[in-house]
């Protein structure tokens, strides 16, 4: 082997597919194989590749410029926050479409969500089977959730999202208050290029139009990042009612339009690094009622306000990381149902969240032990005002603190590696206080495979919303000051086993929660839902995932979870109740993915089809049930570099059989619908 100028190369890998030799100082090298043809690789040249009967006496390999990428190095301090040993990490996959934190968790059956998959609906998404509101989400690391309430994952768009931190099972311990399935941290990003922008266009179904521009720039001292979207989206679409199985209707007064905005900075200074992040969005959402009675709600709709502020000052010295933060955030909204048929349906109500954070933590590392302990104190205020009954108002406020510990502690050399974790949490809300603990342990062996075994063992509480002690706004309800706060008790484990060709993971969660809260319909002197707490309930999944690479760019995975939610509730007398052993409503009992991804590095595509089971609407299981779901959708993409611009192309194709189904009982989701998208992003670095 030489170079142009005739002189030996040394150190040129040389490859049959199968053998690999590498050339001695002289350039020389001995291969014995039965192959066609052999490869010929050095950095700093161009790859070659020839036939075994083409290969002269002296191989030349041409020289390539190498073009490296700026390295900037800068002192950089983590959050002191301290990572669940078992967490997991959900990295946006950018070559595909997704315009929310929802989507992206939408696409593993661990997650689920009752709510209309299209653009500008609301979004919850719950976890293992469980309720919504029992999904704790956090912006780095800072609690979001209104109280005792889901979260609307739509606020969150895909674009600044770094990855997302999964925590399974009971864990107020990590952020307090609903976190009974488990928490959804939403990590943001902060820009590595020197100078960038992105200008994004979007259509699709039911009169989609979408619009997006961000622009960031990172030098030594800071880096900043702005964003803002708008979508208008018509959203109606024809369904097949359960009342009347075989005419078409059309579901009508669907409109949703959102604008957002996002602002970052990050600010290193001397042994410290200081954040402040800007989220605001304000929307319109037109609110079709259920199939049963749509002209109830023929001309409702809702307007809305989301803000979130926040300072974080990271500071370092030795051993010891200091964390600050002041937060807050505010929701508002508006509902407005004048036009109504029914004049029992008319409503016209306002209601606004405040809730300001003041947080701080100090976390000492010392070899392979972390301790880390904090205090937070959270003011809510809640306002509420019916316009149609000006005596029809509430003020509620109060103060959630808290005080935290946690300790972890890793060994291990070689081949294994062992870690375990210990935290405590102590919340004092209302006038309740509610103890949190959780207890993880893993265990990695790394030869000959990498397997790891995980278990985890904690507690949890949600308190009841603000729309539970006093729910407002309905004629139909009556409120109920006198209920308990959720709590439950679990424990999880379960293998990973990680190889080049293949990932499995298997494991087991239990949950046994108390006072769970639901609503139920009494007849007394006429029909009222009121909510309830239910003595016991039981929640056991079975998590099963196997994602198998064929080739390169080849892939198949396949995700099954099996759910067994139910009532065990029993009056004071120890007498089971009448919903004893009964599936709680809309808890499905499996939920299963399977799909293949061909993704070469200008194009891609991926296939999926997702399944999900039979879900009970009653509490007694008797009414009724929603039978299985299932759907296809196909995923594609195809990029291409001009420069420092790229341009992606993006289509998706959602329920490609055209479905007419429900997930909550008389609200029907929409049948075949896609979005594409046209992404134009400009990175500079110099």
């Amino acid at each position: 082997m030489c170079s142009e100028n005739g002189e030996p190369l040394e150190s040129v890998f040389i490859s049959d597919a199968r053998l690999l030799q590498v050339t001695d100082e002289t350039g020389c090298f001995d291969i014995k194989t039965q192959a066609d043809s052999l490869h010929f690789s050095r950095i700093g040249y161009e790859r070659l590749s020839l036939p075994i009967s083409e290969i002269p006496e002296k191989v030349i390999l041409v020289s390539q410029e190498i073009n490296l990428p700026v390295i900037r190095v800068s002192e950089n301090y983590e959050s002191a926050a301290l990572t669940g040993v078992n967490s997991t990490f959900i990295y946006p996959d950018t070559n595909y479409g997704s315009s929310s934190a929802g989507d992206i968790l939408l696409k593993l059956p661990t997650f689920g969500s009752t709510d209309t998959p299209l653009t500008g609906e609301y979004q919850s998404i719950s976890i293992l089977g469980g309720l919504s509101r029992h999904t704790l989400v956090m912006l780095d690391g800072m609690p979001l959730n209104s109280p005792g309430e889901a979260f609307d994952f739509s606020r969150i768009p895909t674009s600044q999202i770094s990855h997302i931190e999964i925590i399974k099972g009971a864990s107020s311990v990590y952020g307090g208050s609903s976190a009974i399935s488990g928490i959804v941290n939403i990590v943001t990003k902060n820009p590595q290029t020197h100078l960038g922008a992105e200008l994004e266009g979007g259509a699709g179904s039911f009169g989609l139009l979408s619009q997006r521009v961000m622009a960031y720039m990172a030098e030594d001292k800071f880096s900043v990042s702005a964003e803002y979207s708008h979508y208008n989206a018509k959203n109606d679409f024809a369904y097949v009612s359960s009342f009347s199985p075989f005419e078409i209707r059309y579901r009508e007064n669907s409109r949703k339009t959102a604008d957002y905005f996002f602002f970052k900075i990050s600010h290193p200074l001397r042994k410290s690094n200081v954040q402040y992040i800007l989220s605001y969005d304000r929307y319109e959402r037109e609110l079709p009622g259920p199939t049963s009675f749509p002209m109830l709600y023929d001309n409702a709709r809702q307007t809305g306000k989301d803000g979130v502020v926040r300072r974080t000052r990271l500071f370092h010295r030795g051993k010891f990381n200091y964390e600050s933060v002041i937060m807050a955030d505010y929701k508002q909204k508006t509902y407005i149902n004048l036009d109504s048929t029914s004049s029992f349906a008319r409503a016209h109500e306002s209601q606004a969240l405040y809730s300001p954070l003041i947080m701080s933590r100090l976390s000492f590392k010392h070899s392979g032990a972390s301790l880390s302990v904090a205090g937070e104190m959270k003011p809510i205020l809640y306002t509420y005002k019916d316009h149609l009954q000006s005596s029809h108002s509430d003020n509620l406020f109060y103060i959630n603190n808290a005080l935290s510990a946690s300790a972890q502690y890793e060994s291990g050399r070689g081949i294994w590696q062992q870690r375990s974790a210990l935290a405590l949490r102590q919340d004092w809300v209302y006038s309740e206080s509610h103890s949190s603990w959780r207890l993880e342990e893993q265990v990695t062996l790394y030869q000959p495979i990498e397997i790891a075994l995980k278990a985890n063992l904690g507690t949890a509480f949600s308190i009841p919303s603000l729309f539970d002690i006093a729910f407002i706004g309905d004629s139909q309800t009556e409120d109920d000051t006198t209920l308990k706060s959720e709590s439950s008790f679990g424990y999880d484990f379960g293998i990973h086993m990680n190889h080049k060709a293949l990932h499995l993971e298997a494991a087991y969660y239990y949950n046994k929660l108390k006072n769970l809260i639901q609503w139920r319909q009494y007849f007394l002197n006429g029909s009222t839902w009121r909510p309830v707490n239910v003595g016991e309930a039981v929640l056991k999944n079975y998590e099963f995932a196997l994602q198998i690479f064929l080739l390169e760019s080849l892939s198949l995975r396949g995700d099954l979870l099996l759910s067994e939610a139910k009532d065990f509730s029993k009056d004071e007398d120890g007498i089971p109740s009448a919903t004893y052993d009964k599936y709680l409503p809309y808890s499905p009992k499996y939920r299963s993915g399977l799909s293949i991804a061909y993704e070469p590095q200008s194009f891609g595509a991926s296939l999926s089809y997702n399944r999900m089971g039979e879900q009970y609407t009653t509490v007694d299981n008797l009414a009724g049930s929603i039978p299985a779901i299932d759907l296809l959708n196909l995923h594609g993409y195809y990029k291409k570099k001009f420069g420092d611009l790229t341009a992606k192309l993006d289509l998706e194709l959602n329920n490609i059989l055209d479905k007419k189904y429900e997930i909550y009982a008389h609200v029907p989701q929409p049948g075949f619908h896609f979005k594409v998208g046209l992404l134009l992003s400009y990175d500079w670095d110099i």
